[in-house]
């Protein structure tokens, strides 16, 4: 999986990544296997939880950033998720999950990264406490801008680790949320996306 990210050097402090940026145009990242993307759903019997089980591989890189207005904005910040290797618990659930979200005719989930800005910072740490990401999130061919918050940002031996999430509704993407066993289960259309992500950026 690509992963395209330069952008997270940004979460150490945004004049830290101003003198950074202004001399990298290229890193080698590293998004490590403790990282997970979840979906969460309902249904009027139950909940279920999909979790992306995939090799996360070393990429190098190239990206166009712009400092403004302590914001980040980049292009060509792409990230792809592969739609069959999530795993829903139960053979039925992952099934109906998979081809609910069209995966033979869209395979991937892609999430583009826009801009970065730094909302909060602790008293006397250069660690954001909040982090914004708006984003164009891809799923089953249809795209919708979303604004993530990232709130538990830690830095430790060269790994920036974040969490944060997202709820957003199937029908946004043209997808009719599922009726299963004749029609007696119902899936609800909100699905919360969950995002625990390590990374290791390696100046090239």
């Amino acid at each position: 999986m690509r992963f395209h990210l330069l952008f997270l050097t940004s979460l150490l402090t945004f004049s830290a990544f101003k003198a950074y940026a202004q001399n990298l145009n290229s890193v080698a990242v590293v998004l490590t296997n403790s990282s997970e993307l979840i979906i969460r759903g309902s249904s009027n019997l139950t909940h279920f939880k999909c979790q992306i089980d995939q090799e996360f591989e070393k990429d190098t890189i190239m990206l166009s950033t712009q400092l403004k207005n302590k914001k980040v904005l980049l292009n060509n910040a792409l990230v792809a998720f592969n739609i069959d290797k999530f795993h829903c618990g139960q053979p039925g659930i992952n099934k109906d999950f998979k081809e609910t979200l069209k995966y033979k005719e869209y395979p991937n989930i892609y999430i583009k990264i826009r801009e970065i800005g730094i909302k909060s910072l602790s008293t006397g740490s250069i660690i954001p406490t909040q982090v914004t990401v708006s984003t164009e999130l891809e799923l089953a061919g249809k795209k919708q801008d979303y604004e993530i918050t990232f709130e538990e940002i830690s830095f430790k031996d060269g790994i920036i680790s974040f969490k944060g999430s997202k709820t957003v509704h199937m029908t946004d993407f043209d997808i009719t949320p599922p009726r299963v066993l004749l029609g007696l289960i119902q899936v609800n259309d909100r699905l919360n996306i969950s995002f625990d992500f390590n990374i290791h950026i390696i100046k090239k």
